[in-house]
């Protein structure tokens, strides 16, 4: 079983409109507890995480400059999912900087 928590699991690969970025989801096990975390790749080794999520990765780009990711980031968004009623809320993200 400790072999199997050190796996890193990639999902979702999806270049950006114009092909020069691309953006991934990684899920790992961490204490007990499956974590996601959104990864943009932008050419040779330039890696790097975008957002960490509480779900598996629901994301898409909305242009060459941002993403589109679902995930409860705010109490209003969790409240329903607490109810177990379905909600979907969408973020965006600008990948050059900023917060969802």
């Amino acid at each position: 079983m400790d072999q199997f928590t050190r796996f890193h699991f990639l999902s979702g690969l999806q270049t950006a409109p114009d092909g020069k970025r691309a953006i991934f989801g990684v899920t790992h096990i961490q204490e007990n507890a499956y974590r996601h975390t959104l990864w943009l790749w932008e050419g040779k080794d330039e890696l790097r995480p975008m957002a960490e999520l509480g779900k598996p990765p629901l994301f898409l780009w909305e242009n060459n400059q941002t993403l589109l990711f679902s995930a409860p980031r705010e109490s209003k968004d969790m409240a329903p999912q607490e109810k177990e009623e379905e909600l979907t809320a969408f973020y965006r993200l600008p990948v050059d900087g900023g917060e969802a």
